[in-house]
């Protein structure tokens, strides 16, 4: 599999590894699937940390941005969502990502850190 979604033993933390090899129209509702699961059984609410490694087109970003923001049970406003952090070297995705916080896409509570370790440090230092 070209994801990888685990929840950080002892901290309010998952996180989702997006593999340069992930194929967004095969999987991205496997790997949203998978995230949920964890947040439905998070007792608490969670920081969602993205690490995206895969170099999608604009159109698999769009279509993934729509999958995670609307519909019926979007990933990004589910309850268990303290807030989405995104690890990303790539402009377009730290672009993109930053826009999920507009109001098109319901004020996505998001930050963007080049790299998962800079993302993790931030997420402990949080009250």
């Amino acid at each position: 599999m070209s994801f990888k979604v685990e929840q950080i033993s002892g901290e309010p933390i998952i996180t989702i590894t997006l593999y340069p090899d992930f194929n967004f129209s095969e999987e991205n509702a496997l790997s949203v699937q998978a995230m949920l699961d964890l947040l439905n059984a998070a007792s608490q609410p969670s920081f969602l940390l993205i690490d995206m490694q895969a170099s999608p087109d604009l159109g698999q970003i769009v279509v993934g941005a729509d999958l995670a923001t609307r519909g019926p049970n979007p990933l990004m406003h589910h309850k268990n969502v303290r807030q989405v952090l995104v690890a990303t070297t790539d402009d377009l995705i730290a672009q993109v990502s930053r826009g999920l916080a507009s109001q098109l896409f319901g004020h996505v509570n998001i930050e963007v850190f080049p790299t998962m370790n800079d993302a993790l440090r931030y997420a402990r230092s949080q009250p």
